[in-house]
């Protein structure tokens, strides 16, 4: 019999930049967002659902998050100081992405006023 390897995590940070609906507390909707994507059965960040040497998509993170009440848009999703790419990120063999780490310390939601966002239109 072959010897048992086990997946290795890759310990990384997310940063989340939402935009809240004015009508909704920020730490409310940050807490939410947070928890939603943390879910240890559902989240998409939960370890029970990290697909190893898989791809986590960009897509299924932003659906989760506008999923949450209160949430307006995405402004960014970010990695370890890059951005997300779309379609999403592969894990190397044998490896899976933690973006919880201990106690979810590696995951960051920052609340955006939609008041103070910066415009993105291109119309002038």
């Amino acid at each position: 019999m072959g010897a048992v390897l086990y997946a290795v995590a890759r310990v990384v940070l997310l940063h989340l930049a939402v935009v809240v609906d004015p009508a909704y507390r920020p730490e409310d909707v940050t807490t939410a967002v947070f928890n939603v994507l943390a879910d240890p059965k559902r989240g998409v960040l939960a370890k029970a659902n990290a697909r190893i040497g898989g791809v986590l998509m960009r897509a299924e993170i932003a659906a989760a998050v506008r999923s949450v009440a209160g949430v307006l848009d995405i402004d960014s999703i970010s990695y370890s100081g890059g951005l997300f790419p779309a379609p999403g990120i592969p894990a190397p063999r044998g490896h899976y992405y933690d973006f919880l780490g201990p106690n979810g310390s590696q995951t960051l939601i920052i609340p955006l006023d939609p008041e103070l966002r910066p415009c993105t239109s291109s119309g002038s």
